[in-house]
């Protein structure tokens, strides 16, 4: 319904906007999400082209230790790097992640039978992260059905507040370490002022001294 649809927005807004940690940030927008869509999994990834890695950010249900262990081992190497490099939407019903290959480093620790996968795209930056929805259903992201339209829809809208929230944490990141670097360059020019005076006054003195040494 609108209603339904307009509190879900405002309920990502609020959340994309707040002032809290990080991870609590994510955590709290997935749970949000898989809500709504009611999917087995929602995960939030970023991808390291350089090193040839994947990460998971955040999950909903949270992963344990050991499955974020397995679940993050050859991410890179798999659908996600699809969804990041190639910027475009991935989706997949009847899935058999034991048969085909392009699913054998996709969180093989998690069961789904369909998946759908966003590029989170910040504007003037690489992609680097992407949003993930599993479901155990084999036709959970069929278009044609209605529940998996709305599905779609609801990742979608969520992808834009995920944006949002990765470019308002590391703005404030960033304000962070500039004022880290500014305070540091205040305290080394403070520090270069002093020792220039204590300079000053020493060649004052050892040439107070040699004069007084050479009258003598």
């Amino acid at each position: 319904s609108i209603g339904k649809d307009e509190d879900f927005i405002r309920q990502l807004g609020m959340q994309a906007l707040s002032k809290r940690a990080p991870a609590e940030i994510f955590s709290d927008i997935l749970l949000s999400l898989r809500e709504q869509t009611n999917v087995s999994q929602c995960v939030l990834l970023e991808l390291d082209r350089t090193r040839h890695s994947g990460s998971i950010i955040s999950a909903y249900p949270p992963l344990t230790e050991k499955d974020l262990h397995f679940a993050q081992d050859g991410l890179y190497y798999s659908p996600a790097r699809q969804v990041v490099e190639e910027e475009r939407e991935f989706f997949e019903n009847i899935v058999d992640s034991e048969q085909d290959p392009k699913f054998k480093n996709f969180l093989p620790n998690l069961y789904f039978q369909s998946c759908l996968g966003i590029p989170i795209r910040i504007p003037d930056q690489t992609t680097r992260h992407a949003l993930f929805l599993l479901d155990e259903e084999p036709l959970g992201f069929s278009e044609r059905e209605e529940e998996g339209s709305k599905r779609f829809h609801y990742a979608r809208t969520t992808s834009y507040f995920l944006t949002v929230s990765i470019e308002q944490i590391e703005l404030l990141d960033y304000m962070r370490r500039y004022e880290e670097k500014y305070s540091l360059g205040q305290l080394a020019a403070l520090m270069i002022h002093e020792m220039n005076n204590k300079m000053g006054a020493f060649k004052t003195g050892v040439k107070d001294f040699k004069d007084n040494y050479a009258k003598i």
